[in-house]
């Protein structure tokens, strides 16, 4: 007697045997109705080195049906995969196994980076092998990451749980220095070299809605679309795997509502109550106050730094001199990546943003696809 069973490829189901398929097929066939049969026990599992069978995306569900359906089992799985050892999360622990001429084996816990790490140069695993990331997000500078990873987690649908660094990456380019990289360029730095999957924001530096786009976010975001549609005509991907962003505003902080910005600026953490003036060529402490009600509020072209410095006045209503304006504004760009941690602690979607969640979303399902969900 042969057991027989369906398959689905595609919109059809085609019926089939064991002797048919690959070992593979069996071992997970075997493996899987033995824990379903023994669902209500708790068992020590054994497996060996599960990627001799199957393929890599294979083993990528087998782990996660282990631990969504049979968590009340204990296992224990021997491996050399790369793809399996990058599954594992705080549910599981990792052991390195050494053995000596004819000393014991010995097993050592792999706790941090730095020995896992060690374990895939003992595996033979390089970093030229493998992408260390499934998608990287390209940055200006560290308060971009803290704004959009908020972002990505807000957005995330509920079933999914991201990790930074497994999931997704940023990497940080500077800026100016955007000049110097390039997508699949044999001249500059090649943002493709990191990961198949790939976004790039930038900063669109407009001081007003008319102003042009800097050459160097043009030829990115034209290299991209490039990319995108020769992948597409030639049947790499069917969607787009690079993705490009360039603020509507001047930077990612303006994105941020006037109201929360000026929460946060305005605290006990950052907010200025006095400046140092010379009076009759001494340096004395002259207090200063902010305006309750600005004249216009924190749009979408000004710079963060400069418009909130300008809403700070003498205490006798004196406009402040632009060399005091300018320490402030100075104070609070330096003040940029903590300003924006504060404000993703008090971060709500209430105010209406659609590009802005448009955007992030898109970044969302990228993550998705580069990981396989």
């Amino acid at each position: 007697m042969r057991l027989g069973f369906f398959l689905k490829r595609g919109d059809n189901r085609i019926c089939a045997y064991l002797t048919q398929l690959g070992t593979g097929v069996s071992q997970l066939f075997m493996l899987l109705s033995f824990l379903y049969l023994n669902r209500n026990k708790s068992l020590n599992i054994f497996i060996e080195e599960p990627e001799g069978n199957l393929h890599p995306d294979a083993l990528i569900q087998l782990l996660k049906i282990i631990e969504d359906r049979f968590s009340n089992h204990r296992f224990f799985i021997s491996t050399h995969s790369s793809s399996l050892i990058d599954q594992v999360n705080d549910n599981w622990s990792i052991h390195q196994v050494y053995r000596s001429g004819n000393s014991p084996s010995i097993m050592v816990p792999c706790q941090n980076i730095i020995q896992k790490y060690a374990l895939l140069d003992d595996l033979g695993i390089r970093a030229s092998q493998i992408l260390q990331t499934n998608l990287v997000i390209w940055v200006e500078g560290p308060s971009d990451r803290i704004y959009i990873k908020k972002w990505i987690e807000d957005l995330t649908p509920n079933s999914l749980h991201f990790i930074e660094g497994k999931h997704y990456s940023f990497l940080m380019y500077g800026g100016a220095n955007l000049t110097s990289y390039d997508i699949l360029g044999d001249e500059k730095i090649d943002m493709l070299s990191t990961s198949r999957y790939a976004v790039v924001v930038c900063d669109s530096d407009k001081a007003q809605e008319d102003a042009s786009l800097k050459s160097r976010v043009v030829n990115i975001v034209e290299s991209i679309e490039r990319i995108n549609l020769e992948r597409k005509e030639l049947g790499i991907f069917s969607e787009s795997s690079l993705l490009a962003w360039v603020t509507k505003g001047r930077e990612i902080e303006n994105y941020v509502p006037h109201a929360l910005f000026k929460q946060v600026i305005f605290s006990e953490k950052f907010i200025r109550k006095y400046v140092y003036v010379d009076i009759d060529g001494k340096r004395e402490k002259k207090n200063i106050i902010q305006v309750d009600s600005p004249e216009r509020e924190f749009n979408q072209y000004d710079s963060f730094d400069e418009y909130f410095s300008s809403l700070y006045r003498f205490e006798s209503g004196e406009q402040l001199e632009a060399k005091y304006l300018n320490r402030i504004a100075s104070d609070l760009s330096k003040n940029k990546n903590a300003i924006a941690k504060e404000v993703t602690l008090s971060w709500d979607w209430d105010h209406p943003n659609d590009e802005l969640k448009e955007k992030v979303e898109e970044i969302v399902k990228l993550i998705i696809k580069a990981n396989g969900f």
